[in-house]
């Protein structure tokens, strides 16, 4: 894998992402670098709403449950390599991302994994459970335990939410 480059179903159009790195010693922050807003990626079978920030990018996960995933933008393979700044905005971003859910879908349960086998790049899942979705009580990675058809509240206007408190233009 190329630094920078991802090809996973998190970025199939393959595009390059630019690292934040530092002039000196000191890590750019973000405050320094110029917000991207929320845009869609063009190109795709479904459209997979991003908010890009200047450390991390926020993508919808496509999935029967709300699930969102954080991507720290620099190429890093372990949380522990993550710079300060990147860490604190992970952990903004997370808390942003959960607070929402919790008070838009009203779920059960929030699930937040970070694995990394198959893409060894720094992300978080955060996940919105319900006793009716398909997988539950198992992750959703495991095997179904039912046919689910939840009925929720259209994703927009949450994600519209997550956006605005995490400072991305809409």
């Amino acid at each position: 894998m190329t630094a920078g480059r991802r090809t996973d179903a998190a970025n199939t159009t393959g595009s390059t992402m630019k690292a934040i790195r530092p002039t000196d010693d000191t890590w750019v922050t973000a405050e320094s670098v110029p917000r991207r807003g929320v845009t869609k990626n063009a190109g795709q079978k479904t459209d997979l709403a991003t908010i890009e920030l200047p450390l991390v990018t926020i993508q919808r996960h496509e999935s029967e449950v709300p699930w969102l995933k954080i991507f720290v933008r620099r190429s890093v393979r372990e949380f522990s390599d993550c710079t300060p700044e990147e860490k604190q905005a992970v952990w903004d971003a997370l808390d942003v991302i959960e607070r929402e859910m919790l008070h838009y879908y009203r779920p059960e349960k929030i699930n937040i994994a970070s694995f990394g086998n198959m893409l060894p790049q720094v992300h978080w899942h955060i996940m919105a459970r319900f006793k009716e979705d398909s997988c539950f009580p198992e992750p959703m990675w495991g095997s179904r335990q039912r046919d689910a058809r939840l009925e929720l509240p259209p994703f927009e206007p949450f994600f519209k939410t997550v956006a605005e408190k995490l400072g991305a233009s809409v």
